[in-house]
C-alpha cells in the first residue's frame, strides 16, 4: 500500500486530501502543518510520495524539496502552492514531479497522485 506524506499549513486542505486517499484509495496518509514536522517524519519513515506546499511555518517547503532531491531522490513529489515566479525558478532548479497552482483543482491532483503511484 503506499504511503503519502501531505505537507500544506491549511488544515482543511490537508483534511480533506488525507480522508480521500485514506478512506477512498486505502493509502497510508501521514500529514505535517508545518515543515519541522514534515521533517521528523520524514525522518521516521520515508514516503513514495509528499504533496508539498511552499510557503510554511519553521522550515519552508524549498528546504524540504533539497532535502528530498538529495537524501531520497526516489520520493515523488507534487509541488502545491500559490504562484510566485521568484519560488518558481527556485523549485524548478531544484526539481520536482508535479506542479499544482492553489486553489487545486481537486481532480488533477489525485489523478496525479493515481498516475505517480501506478507508473
Amino acid at each position: 500500500m503506499p504511503n503519502i506524506l501531505i505537507v500544506d499549513d491549511q488544515v482543511e486542505l490537508v483534511e480533506i486530501l488525507s480522508d480521500y486517499f485514506r478512506k477512498k484509495k486505502s493509502y497510508d496518509v501521514f500529514t505535517a502543518t508545518d515543515g519541522k514536522a514534515a521533517l521528523d517524519l520524514i525522518t521516521n519513515k520515508v514516503p513514495e510520495l509528499v504533496l508539498l506546499d511552499m510557503k510554511l511555518p519553521t522550515v519552508n517547503g524549498l528546504e524540504i524539496l533539497e532535502i528530498l532531491r538529495k537524501d531520497h531522490p526516489a520520493c515523488q513529489v507534487i509541488i502545491m502552492t500559490a504562484y510566485d515566479a521568484e519560488y518558481k525558478r527556485e523549485i524548478d532548479r531544484v526539481g520536482y514531479d508535479a506542479f499544482f497552482i492553489k486553489p487545486i483543482a481537486f481532480e488533477e491532483l489525485t489523478a496525479k497522485v493515481e498516475a505517480l503511484l501506478t507508473g
